[in-house]
């Protein structure tokens, strides 16, 4: 059973070279890393490995479901993409397709037509539980999210290269307007750029940049994005853990009910449907959590759109879906034995919730899963059920 601690505004930490030792990485997962970065452009094909074999002993160390996510550059320019690989080390999709094939759960790629991107784009629909992120760095991109939204699962706003396309005055607003584009979809949205940058030159992070990282919370982005106070800064975990701080508080500010929860469109699927019942039910009843059992994340992603105000436990037995999810606001992922009953894993779940404090014996808690079980198309069942008692 691997099982991370609940945390609602996920981060994604940048790793670089030289390659931290597995203890750094541990840390930067106990102070609240829940996603690690990398791009696959850099270093030699062995550094690359070392970083993936690093991140994964850490994750397997800490019982955590950690994700990684390979962050490609932005450019027009084709052969800039690969600028810094020799001949000798492969090119860009070998690397790739080596990332993947070890367990990288999440690609962001720029919305952006040439042959490389695409093949790249090609590749990655190979695995169909990678989620291909589509990074937003132009102006064209703005208006094209509806469409970008409908070909991507999910986005990561680059408002560093935003900032050089657009007025610098508008990027609050599109950083607003992308991450609500996002939530109605129920697609992830990571926010990025310069995320606590003063934390380079001082020990404290400026007003300013307290500020920025609250605005994206309140604002419902799912993750927000540690590269340079974690890449270039003296103390990575201490970045880490501050930002998972203002996280929290920032939290504290979202509405206690979701506008969506009286948006939901007519023509919401049975499983979207299910979702946004299982959130209703936990406001209607004295419910301690939300149980979903996940094949794919799609059921847990739409659930997270709603930001519920209590614990969602996604339990599925595909380690890289618990991973993907490390991207979804309060999404705690808990991988199960392959072949688990459903009631083994509600009981593995209880277990979770349990040992943490948030439920205790004749607890309300909601189930949310396909009936008849493994066997059901759409996610189409949700029920209240008290801890201790099983069928």
């Amino acid at each position: 059973m691997e099982w991370t601690k609940i945390v609602k505004t996920k981060i994604v930490m940048k790793l670089g070279l030289p390659v931290p030792a597995e203890q750094a990485v541990r840390e930067y997962i106990r102070a609240g890393a829940t996603v690690f970065s990398v791009d696959p452009n850099m270093g030699t094909s062995q550094d690359l490995d070392d970083l993936y074999t690093a991140v994964q002993q850490a994750s397997a160390a800490e019982k955590a479901a950690v994700g990684i996510l390979l962050d490609l550059p932005v450019t027009n320019d084709p052969l800039r993409i690969e600028r810094n690989i020799s001949s000798t080390e492969g090119t860009l999709l070998t690397r790739i397709d080596r990332a993947l094939a070890v367990g990288a759960a999440i690609i962001a790629i720029p919305v952006i037509t040439n042959a490389v991107y695409q093949a790249i784009w090609d590749l990655a629909r190979q695995h169909p539980d990678v989620l291909i992120l589509g990074k937003i760095a132009s102006a064209a991109n703005i208006t094209d999210c509806p469409d970008i939204l409908k070909t991507y699962d999910g986005l990561l706003i680059d408002r560093d290269h935003l900032a050089r396309e657009i007025p610098v005055e508008d990027v609050p607003e599109v950083e607003q307007s992308l991450i609500q584009q996002c939530l109605a979809a129920g697609k992830p949205v990571i926010t990025a750029g310069q995320m606590l940058s003063s934390l380079m030159m001082s020990s404290r992070p400026s007003r300013g940049d307290v500020t920025d990282v609250a605005y994206a919370v309140v604002s419902g982005t799912d993750a927000v994005y540690l590269s340079e106070a974690a890449s270039r800064g003296g103390d990575p975990a201490g970045a880490v853990a501050m930002l998972n701080r203002i996280n929290n508080k920032a939290a504290t500010m979202l509405p206690s009910e979701s506008p969506l929860l009286t948006q939901q469109p007519a023509n919401d699927s049975i499983t979207e449907t299910t979702a946004t019942q299982a959130v209703v039910m936990t406001r209607q009843a004295q419910v301690k959590a939300i149980v979903t059992i996940t094949s794919a994340g799609f059921t847990a992603r739409q659930i997270a759109r709603y930001k519920p105000q209590v614990p969602v436990i996604a339990v599925t037995a595909e380690p890289i879906v618990a991973a993907g999810l490390q991207l979804s606001w309060g999404i705690d992922p808990l991988v199960v034995a392959s072949g688990s009953t459903r009631e083994a894993m509600i009981q593995e779940a209880e277990n979770v919730l349990a040992q943490t404090g948030v439920i205790q014996i004749g607890d309300a808690i909601v189930v949310v899963a396909g009936y008849p079980f493994g066997q059901a198309k759409d996610v189409n069942n949700v029920t209240i059920h008290e801890y201790g008692v099983y069928e």
